[in-house]
């Protein structure tokens, strides 16, 4: 054989050659007649062919707006990702509402006051502060200019981030703000139809007076309590019933309020990364601190033994700030050694083994891995960090929040900071839809963005199960809730059966008379040293006079802050101002009307309460009161019948069925379709649509 080759070498080499020549000069030719995977068919609207490059641009849009700010696209309500994202940017550019590069780029200072004002809102929160109180903080005049002061400070943020963002998937930073620029498209979209009402003011006026009519009244509200000690204890048959009934409603939901589906809910364990006791482990070397003070006599310029406690403090910090990035580092390592190698699925999260949890990383492992790495490299002994598990309960957003140490701390994505208690919405598992730049999955420990606290404590978590929106599992999960709910609901049934007959003692006797009913400071009265009664305070109901009743508020004009707060929660408004406007004249004055025949009795099955109401005014919107508003009133009464028109409809124009019925879009069947000839032009049935 090496006599052959040796004797037709040259041969073989002008042979070996030529072919290379061949194949040289016919790459460009087998490239062209290669068909590009890019310009594929993936779907169709109408006759119009959408290539796999159309719906790639389209998520690769996503990914940009997400890693951005995450709730530009939460606003637009995507159902998922490509899809129905190219569908809702085709109707906008259908409609001339998209612009260029430039236009995305110039949207960044709206954004910004939006995501200063999610950021304010978040603190408040953090607070503790009731989320129904938060749109009223918010639109208050010294919060009105923090959050402008605060999104003027994120601006250059924001400028940086979407170059950093665009550069970290290697594409310029025009195409960040192009993405931008389609996302103001589909919002301007969105906002044309939400704006699109145009009321006349006959019909403004008249939606404005249903809420502006107001009457006046005196009001006691009667609540199902009072009659719970009546009410025996219910039997199994009863709670499983009930429990049966409003499992799957969502509490407070429907005429009763009733229900006990649970909300997204996770089991957590996380590591704790704490820089005080760190700082304890820390021992200094007094040569050490005696060369610093020597050295930086300039910032130090007092005796060593007056400067000693600051320099020492100084050295102690360094030292801990240095640790802490060691620290990190060495998690990052520990975890990434395990999930580098897993693959990533279409939306960017891990594809898990199925032996992942017997393999993942463990957070106590890490611990140990953190103090035997920085004895070996610094020679010094910190404590173990503290792990945390919580797997025998799941956690809800509100009981994440309610944890002192990890409730409070926040994690920052990008220009954004999110709460760890949003994690049971976030996560992949729970199925909320809600889409986060953070990809959190169950069994995968989020080091890369690690929450922080006040305190600068850092926390790494694993979510290690996770289970969404559902009814509970059992009556057992929430025997005590039922429990309480059935004996109030048996309670308000009991209230009801006596409401005639506390009407005709009102109209008799006053409310006075029901209060005196209810009352819990009679019977004979308790006598101090010297045999004089003591006055009792009576805790049971008691009439608020002079209360102005709005359909959706009640005030009282007299003794503001004082009224009982479950009347502003009953939503009896409507009833009892359409009966002061049937019964009474708005120009007689107040409380004129006999007292027999302005009792009015409304019910509130979601509160369980009754209200006993004596009217003693009318007072419909005027004019005057109508036109320094009208602006304002018009478009609550526009957005107002927007939203029920959708929720009786059950249509939201702009959701992926709509826009795919309206559009006629339509996938191809499978990769194996994706072709030229005219067989491959079939559309898929419904079944197989994604």
């Amino acid at each position: 054989m090496l006599k052959f080759l040796r004797k037709y070498n040259l041969i073989i080499m002008v042979i070996g050659g030529s072919l290379l020549m061949v194949v040289f000069l016919l790459q460009p030719i087998l490239t062209r007649l290669s068909p590009d995977p890019g310009k594929r068919k993936a779907a169709t609207i109408g006759d119009t062919v959408i290539t796999r490059r159309d719906l790639a641009a389209a998520a690769n849009d996503v990914h940009l707006l997400e890693r951005f700010l995450p709730f530009i696209t939460y606003s637009m309500r995507l159902e998922n990702d490509s899809d129905h994202y190219y569908l809702l940017l085709h109707e906008a550019q259908e409609s001339g509402l998209v612009g260029e590069a430039g236009d995305g780029r110039d949207w960044i200072p709206e954004l910004s006051a939006e995501a200063a004002r999610i950021q304010t809102a978040r603190a408040y929160m953090q607070q503790g502060i009731p989320a129904q109180y938060i749109d009223q903080l918010l639109n208050q005049p010294a919060a009105i200019q923090q959050i402008a002061q605060l999104a003027i400070e994120m601006q250059p943020d924001l400028n940086q981030n979407r170059i950093n963002i665009a550069a970290g998937i290697g594409q310029p930073a025009q195409r960040m703000d192009q993405a931008l620029a389609n996302a103001r498209g589909i919002a301007r979209l969105r906002a044309r139809y939400d704006n699109a009402i145009r009321l006349s003011d006959r019909q403004a006026i008249a939606e404005a007076s249903k809420d502006m009519n107001s009457a006046v009244a005196d009001t006691i509200t009667l609540a199902a309590s009072l009659f719970a000690d009546d009410i025996p204890e219910p039997t199994e048959a009863q709670l499983q019933a009930h429990f049966d009934q409003f499992a799957a409603e969502i509490p407070g939901s429907g005429e009763l309020g009733f229900g006990y589906r649970q909300p997204p809910s996770i089991k957590l364990a996380w590591l704790t990364l704490d820089p005080a006791p760190i700082a304890a482990a820390i021992k200094l070397d007094p040569v050490e601190v005696r060369k610093r003070y020597a050295q930086d006599r300039a910032r130090h310029p007092g005796e060593f033994a007056d400067e000693r406690l600051a320099i020492e403090t100084e050295m102690r910090r360094e030292q801990v700030e240095s640790l802490m990035v060691e620290a990190d580092q060495i998690i990052r390592r520990e975890v990434l050694a395990a999930t580098r190698r897993l693959p990533e699925d279409d939306a960017g999260y891990r594809v898990l083994p199925a032996d992942w949890d017997q393999t993942r990383p463990r957070l106590a492992d890490v611990a140990a891995a953190i103090v035997n790495q920085i004895r070996e490299s610094r020679g010094i002994t910190i404590p173990y960090p503290e792990v945390q598990l919580r797997n025998a309960d799941w956690l809800t957003s509100a009981d994440i929040g309610q944890i002192t140490t990890i409730g409070r701390a926040g994690l920052r994505i990008g220009a954004q900071t999110a709460a760890v208690y949003d994690l049971p919405d976030i996560v992949r598992e729970s199925q909320t839809g809600i889409a986060s730049p953070l990809k959190a999955q169950v069994g995968v420990p989020l080091v890369e963005t690690p929450a922080e606290d006040a305190a600068g404590r850092r926390y790494y978590f694993t979510i290690l199960a996770a289970r969404p929106e559902s009814p509970p599992d059992s009556l057992d999960d929430v025997r005590e809730q039922v429990i309480a709910d059935v004996k109030d609901k048996l309670a308000y049934e009991r209230l009801i059966s006596e409401k005639d007959r506390l009407v005709e003692l009102a109209q008799t006797d006053g409310l006075q008379a029901i209060e005196a009913l209810f009352a819990t400071n009679t019977g004979e009265p308790e006598l101090d040293d010297e045999g004089n009664p003591i006055e009792r305070q009576n805790f049971g109901p008691k009439v608020d006079d002079m209360v102005q009743i709005r359909r959706t508020s009640a005030r009282s004009l007299v003794r503001p802050r004082l009224l009982d707060s479950r009347l502003q929660a009953a939503q009896v408004g409507e009833v009892i101002i359409e009966a002061a406007a049937e019964r009474l004249d708005p120009t007689a004055p107040i409380g004129s009307s006999p007292q027999a025949e302005s009792i009015v009795a409304a019910e509130s099955p979601s509160q369980r309460v009754l209200v006993i109401a004596r009217l003693k005014a009318f007072r419909p919107m005027t004019i005057e009161d109508y036109r320094p508003r009208a602006g304002g009133l018009a478009r609550q009464i526009a957005n107002n019948l927007l939203v029920s028109a959708i929720q009786e409809g059950d249509i939201d124009p702009f959701s992926y069925d709509a826009l795919r019925r309206r559009l006629n879009y339509v996938k191809v069947r499978s990769d194996d379709d994706f072709a030229s000839s005219d067989t491959d032009d079939q559309p898929a049935d419904e079944s197989a649509e994604g």
